[in-house]
């Protein structure tokens, strides 16, 4: 079997094994505070565009600023609702971590790997791999910060996302062409 190691910030003389192809139980043995942790310190190591920008640019903060579009609409939305009684609040949480932690499997040693080349060497490893890797990150997430959640499998809760991640697909195509015009900017031949 192949495995990775990852990094945990709070315990850096401790690295955390990670089975591959398949992260799930690895993932789903720490506690929720060290995935994020460490999800989250990989995603601020890496630069999205491969680091062709004008300025550094993170995956962390590319996931921050599409969470943060994502709370802005639910917001919008909610006008005039009942923050109690409406679904539309306890919906959102799922949505808004989807948002968030939509490129967790980056921090498990894909890296950003821009969108034509990964079409080219896509494969049922690949997309597997990263299914279960998001899988397992948003039901750890999700079983602490969803309070619907509390007391279920966390991989069951990552396979009751799998509808949302269309919106977070397109969510993500849409901010792309934000970010292109912020951070990557080059001139026209």
């Amino acid at each position: 079997m192949d495995w990775i190691q990852i990094l945990d910030p709070s315990r850096p003389q401790h690295p955390i094994d990670i089975d591959l192809p398949d992260p799930t139980l690895s993932l789903l043995m720490l506690q929720t505070d060290t995935v994020l942790l460490a999800v989250g310190h990989g995603l601020a190591g890496i630069n999205r565009y491969n680091h062709h920008t004008v300025a550094p640019y993170s995956v962390a903060a590319h996931s921050i600023a599409l969470g943060l579009w994502s709370v802005r609409g639910f917001f919008a939305q909610a006008k005039n609702k009942n923050p109690y009684t409406d679904h539309l609040y306890h919906a959102h949480a799922q949505e808004a971590l989807a948002h968030l932690l939509h490129d967790a499997p980056e921090a498990l040693g894909l890296g950003d790997v821009c969108a034509p080349l990964k079409r080219m060497i896509a494969s049922e490893a690949l997309e597997q791999f990263e299914r279960r890797a998001t899988h397992a990150v948003m039901g750890a997430v999700c079983r602490k910060f969803d309070p619907r959640n509390e007391g279920n499998d966390a991989a069951q809760i990552g396979r009751d996302l799998d509808r949302l991640f269309e919106r977070v697909k397109r969510a993500d195509t849409r901010i792309l062409l934000d970010e292109y015009g912020a951070f990557v900017r080059f001139s026209a031949k």
